[in-house]
């Protein structure tokens, strides 16, 4: 399942008929089912309004996945940007889980904000406070990465871009950082060269599938 961005105040599903549509495209063909997904935005919902969304969309797949060929028990979240922002949310807070645990075999985490800091200078100061709030003193509680040595160990993929948002691809290092402490063993790490916050989504589908074939390891290796 994709889950894609939108800066938490805008996007939708497809920006047009190629994005973000080709994500989903690709792993339906390489034999899965393949869904494009969204959540509520900001200002009108606020967090964790899109997590919680999130955990709606993993028990809908749950209940319906096999009435498309889908296996419920083999659930994996590729959320970008924004989107991998909620995707962690949902995969670290217990509280916005059901209490059997987030349902999930693994995630992949694209250019996501994992620790809510935003700087006076951060382009996306305002967007970020349209969701997360204004005041401060609730970042803390609200970054998925504090509450990472108490989740679930699921298996995760972080990917970053060599010309990413201003202080995205640190955040992935932070993430990557904090799961390698936890797990005393690294999860999965790419780089993506050459690419930028947007493009690394819009590879998918073309003949630059790196990232693709990568994402197919992942899924069957399990790690």
């Amino acid at each position: 399942m994709f889950i894609h961005g939108g800066a938490y105040v805008r996007g939708d599903r497809n920006i047009n008929n190629e994005v973000y549509a080709n994500v989903a495209t690709y792993f339906v063909r390489q034999g899965m089912v393949g869904v494009n997904a969204t959540y509520r935005l900001a200002p009108s919902a606020q967090w964790p309004a899109a997590a919680e969304d999130v955990g709606a969309l993993v028990k809908w797949l749950q209940a319906n996945g096999s009435t498309y060929g889908g296996d419920g028990q083999r659930i994996y979240l590729v959320g970008h940007s924004a989107g991998a922002t909620h995707v962690a949310t949902y995969a670290y807070l217990n509280s916005l889980q059901p209490t059997k645990g987030p349902g999930i075999a693994g995630m992949v985490l694209m250019s996501g904000r994992y620790l809510i800091d935003p700087q006076a200078d951060d382009p996306n100061l305002a967007n970020v406070q349209a969701y997360f709030g204004a005041n401060t003193a609730l970042y803390a509680a609200r970054s998925p990465i504090n509450h990472v040595k108490n989740a679930s160990a699921i298996p995760t993929f972080i990917v970053v871009a060599e010309y990413d948002n201003p202080d995205i691809d640190t955040q992935g290092a932070l993430l990557f950082t904090a799961l390698c402490e936890r797990d005393r063993a690294c999860p999965r790490f790419k780089r993506m060269e050459h690419h930028n916050h947007l493009s690394e989504t819009y590879q998918f589908n073309t003949a630059d599938d790196a990232l693709g074939r990568e994402i197919i390891e992942f899924i069957r290796r399990g790690r």
